[in-house]
């Protein structure tokens, strides 16, 4: 792990970041002639066609254009305007639009009074309304500048026998209109092609990171899904990383108790297992097809080492490894990990006396935000270690949760003294060092019981690349930890077993 990451930073593609487009500074009015007419020099006047807020600033009016505002406070008979400014939360993680005049003076907010609070209500709701408008569509040009051009499918004759067919499945996300609409995929010599009615949707194989069949066993759906390298977008929908064709086997409808009662609805059940069998070795076949023509292998949940964990604080899904990847396939929000891009993986909340615990997936990218699975059953919580260790990444596991937004804001700023001072994810390993130097220098505990406070470090990674005379510094990284502990922060207050020994020794 270090010897990779020395090599990169001292290459320069360590920090290499994804190309940032820049937004040229907004323009709304040439001069002071374009004003609307009906704007008046005592009021505010928002100009909802050139996208733009009109400040009486000393009986003159000034323009200001609506992307340089970061909210609007209502309160009482007063209206706070505040503005984006170098050194604002706004501002530290937005790419440098409107920034790029260091010599340049800047506002931070204006406070107005209104007598009648009718009109600042109606000037509230305008000035969200075009900053909604405004957010949405540079959001999509930022997200049409990402896209990278796809190569041209080059499609087989239509007639020809190396063109394999899948007919009468569905794709996700769904072309516009079409939700429950019915189409074909078809292979060809560089990619796939779904048709649905006059529309295509074109799959280069050389854009596809993973491909993942998942067979129907306890769901009512077989799928074919493609992760992607590059983002793709059809029919005006926003860019995708994520597309799958699948195929329903059955219906979900059942009685309150769960259960099939009359003798059709257990001819029903029959129909539904036959038709399970048959759609499942249709889709195993195709996926073989693709596998020959692309040269890519299909991957293939396991569900003996499956577990249910909440994505996105979303609700939680069902989640399956793979021999390469974790994924989720069959609920939105999809993910699939590839585990050959994974740093380390930290187990947040891992204590005994907590019902579930979360997982965090740091990847090798530092620019990757890691990835959160949250409220994973406590008991999951060996055997998915074990998983970890037996795909060869290092973990930690810690009752703690950690602030992973600032450490990899720390990391991005400094990877050089990250990992050549601190020597990297290694301050855990100094972490649980000075807590088994202030174990040892206590009395022996004969009851067995370790201290919950334990940071647990995995086996797979043999070399240590710091010694215990090193001098790394953690309270900078370590100290960050996340502000939503209440079960935390009750457990601190709590005497550890070293301190009740020496209660104990006190007493007696």
């Amino acid at each position: 792990m270090f010897e990779e990451v020395y090599s990169s930073i001292r290459s320069g593609t360590y920090m290499n970041r994804r190309k940032e487009f820049v937004i040229k500074d907004p323009n709304a009015y040439q001069s002071g002639k374009n004003y609307p007419r009906e704007a008046r020099r005592n009021r505010i006047w928002v100009d909802m066609k050139k996208e733009a807020i009109l400040l009486p600033i000393s009986d003159y009016l000034v323009p200001y254009h609506i992307s340089l505002i970061r909210r609007v406070v209502p309160k009482e008979n007063e209206l706070r305007i505040v503005f984006k400014h170098p050194g604002s939360k706004a501002t530290q993680n937005e790419t440098n639009h409107h920034f790029t005049h260091p010599d340049h003076l800047f506002v931070s907010e204006f406070t107005f009074r209104f007598d009648h609070l009718e009109y600042m209500k109606s000037i509230v709701s305008r000035i969200n309304e075009v900053r909604k408008n405004v957010i949405a569509r540079q959001k999509r040009i930022l997200q049409r500048a990402s896209l990278q051009e796809q190569p041209a499918l080059q499609t087989f004759p239509r007639n020809s026998n190396q063109i394999f067919r899948l007919d009468g499945i569905s794709m996700r996300p769904p072309l516009p209109k079409t939700k429950k609409a019915f189409g074909r995929l078809t292979t060809h010599q560089n990619g796939l092609r779904y048709t649905l009615g006059n529309r295509n949707v074109d799959i280069i194989f050389s854009n596809v990171k993973n491909f993942i069949l998942q067979k129907a066993r306890n769901s009512l759906i077989v799928v074919i899904h493609f992760d992607l390298i590059h983002a793709i977008s059809y029919g005006g929908k926003k860019p995708t990383k994520h597309i799958q064709f699948f195929s329903e086997v059955g219906t979900s409808s059942m009685n309150l108790n769960g259960m099939r009662s009359s003798g059709n609805d257990l001819m029903a059940e029959k129909r539904e297992r036959e038709m399970k069998k048959r759609t499942n070795r249709k889709f195993a076949l195709y996926a073989k097809k693709i596998e020959k023509v692309s040269g890519i292998k299909f991957e293939s949940p396991i569900p003996q080492f499956s577990f249910i964990g909440a994505i996105e604080k979303k609700n939680s899904v069902t989640l399956y490894p793979t021999t390469n990847c974790l994924v989720n396939v069959e609920n939105t929000p999809f993910l699939v990990i590839t585990l050959d891009e994974v740093q380390i993986v930290y187990f947040e909340r891992a204590s005994l006396q907590l019902k579930s615990f979360d997982m965090v997936f740091v990847y090798k990218d530092p620019n990757q935000e890691p990835t959160h699975i949250a409220s994973i059953e406590m008991g999951k919580i060996e055997h998915l270690k074990d998983w970890v260790n037996s795909v060869g990444i290092k973990f930690y596991a810690s009752p703690k949760s950690l602030n992973w937004k600032g450490i990899m804001e720390a990391i991005t700023s400094n990877p050089e003294d990250f990992w050549f001072r601190r020597k990297g994810w290694k301050y855990f390993d100094q972490i649980r060092k000075n807590e088994e130097r202030e174990e040892s220098s206590d009395e022996y505990n004969p009851s067995g019981e370790e201290d919950d406070f334990d940071i647990e470090e995995s086996s797979s990674e043999e070399v240590d690349l710091m010694d215990e005379e090193s001098d790394v510094e953690i309270s900078d990284i370590s100290d960050i930890s996340s502000e939503e502990e209440p079960v935390r922060r009750k457990r601190k207050s709590q005497p550890s077993n070293s301190e009740r020994n020496r209660k104990r020794r006190r007493r007696s």
